[in-house]
């Protein structure tokens, strides 16, 4: 910012002018930048455009028999549009789809197309819910699946639920048939450890490890923090 001095032909300047602003004060007459701020990425924005950029750049580096091989699987990922009519990726769209899927679960991208594996998910309920533990209990999905868990942060019972205040409460591996997740002295999002009286809700995804392809959400299930 500087001061401007005004000759006996200029007065006075108020206003903006390609890009610089003009303003009077007791001092004198001010001129300054009409800086702006571009909107600021978190670190996990960052983190995750560098993923994306990672993949893309690895598709420019097939063949063009790969690419084609992608192409081909496209068929075995049909999913409904805006306007709810079925549609089809590409095997470019494919490709940062399933890879991306991978990456933001900390697991390996496939260059080659992987053999269509299909998704079974299981159900997620709650095991225990107290004010310093939770138990999670994941029954059916395949062993090796990766499990997208969300938890909402306590909510007033009879309150309902926005599907906004499910946040990625962690990432756990399937194990068995019957898998369970134990969180002594846990904390839930913003408000730390569960607090007596509050219901928590909970859902998951599952991923299907070889291949990326996610499912959509599980049912929701819910408990009230009683001890």
């Amino acid at each position: 910012m500087a001061i401007l001095k005004l000759s006996a032909f200029l007065e006075e300047i108020t206003g903006k002018i390609n890009g610089t602003i003009f303003y009077k004060t007791k001092y004198g007459q001010v001129i300054k930048n009409n800086a702006y701020s571009l909107p600021q990425r978190s670190a996990a924005q960052l983190r995750q455009q560098v993923k994306i950029q990672t993949v893309s750049s690895n598709w420019l580096n097939l063949s063009d028999a790969e690419k084609i091989d992608w192409n081909d699987q496209t068929a075995n990922y049909p999913y409904y549009n805006k306007v709810g009519e079925i549609s089809y990726y590409s095997g470019y769209a494919l490709f940062l789809m399933l890879n991306n899927n991978l990456l933001n679960a900390n697991l390996p991208i496939n260059l080659l197309v992987p053999d269509y594996v299909a998704i079974t998910v299981g159900t997620l309920s709650i095991g225990s819910l107290e004010t310093d533990t939770l138990l999670l209990d994941y029954v059916g999905g395949s062993v090796g699946q990766t499990l997208y868990i969300y938890a909402s942060p306590g909510i007033s019972p009879g309150t309902s639920l926005k599907i906004t205040d499910l946040k990625l409460f962690d990432i756990v591996t399937v194990t068995g048939t019957v898998t369970s997740f134990s969180y002594p002295d846990v904390k839930i999002g913003y408000q730390g450890s569960p607090i007596l009286g509050m219901e928590y809700y909970f859902n998951c995804k599952a991923i299907v490890t070889a291949t990326g392809n996610k499912s959509n959400f599980s049912q929701i299930t819910s408990q009230i923090v009683t001890t």
